[in-house]
This record gives structure tokens, C-alpha cells and sequence, in this order.
């Protein structure tokens, strides 16, 4: 991954917000407008973010925020893995024609690859990386697939655009105290249902103990 191309968004002093309606539904979406952007996008992401580029060459860090409920796995799953079959199939395409738009090359180009994989695998070393540059933990959780221009798209995606000067920080700080209260809530509820399920059973086979002895 390399620098943002300059003549894209170049005035934009912090991350740009985007929300894409399709259907009813939003998604939110960052996109740095630098590479100093990025390196705070990288550091600052959430768990539920998967991230995009074109492959092989310069573009946007574009980063698609999935809602809190759709990013939960009752499994261990470090790097995320999950969250890539959870994205509906129209808002990948919208994330690849973003990022092939948002690069000096690849929008040029009648198609091109776009890579993308959950924030969490991304990899940083700041010690020999440069600025906006990233690797992955696991190559085998990237997805690789070809995108081909079409301008009705990015001109659709191009009208929800919303600059927007958040702290990444302080929202990955919230992220993370509402994600603990949705799985306590969630927990409770789950207790809930199997303390209801464990009654309704109790229940049934006294009834039934008591029909076989009203039977004698």
C-alpha cells in the first residue's frame, strides 16, 4: 500500500466519512485523504472495519466500518475472519469501484485489482514501513478480485460523500465500551432464553408425570 494520489481529496485536512445508501441500509465508510491520514486510520481502526485497496498500486485506504451485531463471532477469531462473508455482495463492489476511482493509475485503467481484508490482519512496522504503507498477518484472509470501471457507480457513490473531522481515537474508545455492553446484553439475553428453555422442559415433564399417574 502506498501514498494517497495527491490530486484526490488533496485539500481534505482529516479523514473523510462516507455513508453509501443502499437500500435503506448505511454503510459507513473512512477514507484517509493522505498517507498521514491512513497511518491513523490504521492505528485507530475498529474490529468491524475491513479495509480496501487497489493491488499493486497507489490508491486510497478505504475502510468499511460493519455494524456492531454483524461483526460479533462466538468463535475465537483474532484477525477477524468472519467478517468477510458479511458483507453483502453490492457494497464490495461499491468499496472496490471506491478505491479504483480514488487512485491515479488504477482509475484509468478499464479494470484493475482490488484487494481487501479485515483490519485486524493488517501489519505495521513502523520500523521499516513508510508512512501509509501496510503488510498482513495472514495472507490467506486477503481477497483478491478484478474490478472493472463503471462510472454510473462512482458517480452514485460520489454523491454520499460527507467531510467529516473526527477523532479516530476517542470513537474507537466508544466502539470499544459498547461493544462490551451489546455482548453483556446479549450474554443476558442468551441466559434468558436457555433459564426459559430449561423451565418450559421441567415443566413439560412434570405435566407429563402427572399424566401418567392421573392415567393409573
Amino acid at each position: 500500500a502506498q501514498d494517497r494520489p495527491p490530486d484526490v481529496g488533496a485539500t481534505v485536512a482529516t479523514s473523510r466519512r462516507r455513508a453509501l445508501q443502499r437500500k435503506r441500509t448505511t454503510q459507513v465508510v473512512y477514507m484517509g485523504a493522505d498517507k498521514w491520514e491512513n497511518e491513523q486510520l490504521i492505528e485507530w481502526g475498529w474490529k468491524s472495519d475491513v479495509w480496501f485497496h487497489v493491488d499493486g498500486l497507489s490508491s486510497a485506504h478505504v475502510y468499511l466500518r460493519l455494524p456492531l451485531a454483524s461483526a460479533q463471532s462466538d468463535e475465537p477469531d483474532k484477525r477477524c475472519g468472519h467478517l468477510m462473508d458479511r458483507i453483502p455482495e453490492g457494497v464490495i463492489e461499491d468499496m472496490c469501484q471506491l478505491v479504483k476511482a480514488n487512485s491515479i493509475e488504477g482509475c484509468k485503467k478499464t479494470s484493475c485489482m482490488v484487494v481487501y481484508t479485515p483490519w485486524a490482519n493488517l501489519h505495521k512496522d513502523e520500523t521499516t514501513m513508510q508512512a501509509g504503507a501496510v503488510g498482513f498477518h495472514d495472507c490467506k484472509l486477503r481477497v483478491v478480485r478484478r474490478v472493472d470501471k463503471d462510472r454510473q457507480a462512482v458517480k452514485r457513490i460520489e454523491k454520499t460523500r460527507r467531510e467529516a473531522h473526527p477523532d479516530l481515537q476517542q470513537e474507537r474508545l466508544a466502539y470499544e465500551r459498547e461493544a462490551v455492553t451489546w455482548r453483556k446484553a446479549r450474554d443476558r439475553d442468551t441466559r434468558g432464553k436457555r433459564l426459559a428453555a430449561d423451565k418450559e422442559a421441567r415443566d413439560a415433564a412434570r405435566r407429563e408425570v402427572d399424566e401418567t399417574r392421573a392415567a393409573r
